[in-house]
């Protein structure tokens, strides 16, 4: 003759299905994190190689004779000969595509921007995924600079430092009597992290000076 199930022994299947459901849900939302952490990585490295691409391809057709290169350590512009860069606009006029000589440039203040113009076409790309911190430097063949300037003629190399969430300033605290600063001294530079990504550009034939052209 068959038994039935006692109370307990229904209560002991429940809360055995009732912590297999839990453990499977915690283990499906942990790997739903884990998928998406991983897609959104790999989206920002394929945005950044795309840049480290555009950046290098600029610099190595960059001229000092159509405008040379100016900039700072959160942006850089490149006036460039050679083919138009990509991301030129959905309809570019053909005597644009056509132009033998472009600017390319990279702005950082909240959003990561890049900006193409050639002749009257201009586009600007805004990087979807955050960038907390841009270094941009210049090589001048002896030192590295934070600056470079169009009368400097075409440096010999561009440094390209890229860290994704860092902070190196003291966090904000929301009080009910304002923001307040946390009391946790500012990094120095010396103390900052390695950056995420690193690159440094050399053109194909640098000029150091307005003076060496033809």
């Amino acid at each position: 003759m068959r038994r039935a199930l006692t109370l307990m022994e229904m209560l002991v299947a429940l809360a055995l299905i009732l912590a297999l459901t839990v453990a499977v849900g915690s283990f499906a939302e942990t790997y739903r994190e884990g998928r998406d952490f991983a897609i959104s990585e790999a989206l920002r490295d394929r945005e950044v190689d795309a840049m480290f691409g555009r950046l290098a391809e600029a610099f190595s057709c960059a001229d000092a004779s159509v405008g040379g290169i100016s900039g700072g350590d959160r942006g850089v512009s490149i006036h460039h000969r050679g083919s138009v860069l990509p991301a030129m606009g959905s309809e570019p006029k053909p005597v644009d595509l056509l132009a033998d000589s472009a600017r390319y440039e990279i702005r950082f203040n909240e959003q990561l921007q890049e900006i193409f113009t050639a002749r009257s076409s201009k586009n600007t790309l805004t990087w979807r995924r955050p960038v907390s911190i841009v270094q941009l430097r210049y090589h001048n063949g002896s030192s590295w600079t934070d600056s470079w300037s169009v009368a400097q003629g075409l440096p010999v190399a561009i440094e390209c430092k890229l860290w994704y969430e860092f902070d190196p300033e003291p966090e904000t605290i929301e009080t009910a009597e304002g923001t307040i600063e946390a009391d946790v001294p500012t990094l120095d530079e010396s103390e900052w992290p390695r950056p995420d990504r690193h690159r440094i550009f050399a053109p194909v034939d640098p000029s150091t000076s307005m003076d060496a052209l033809p």
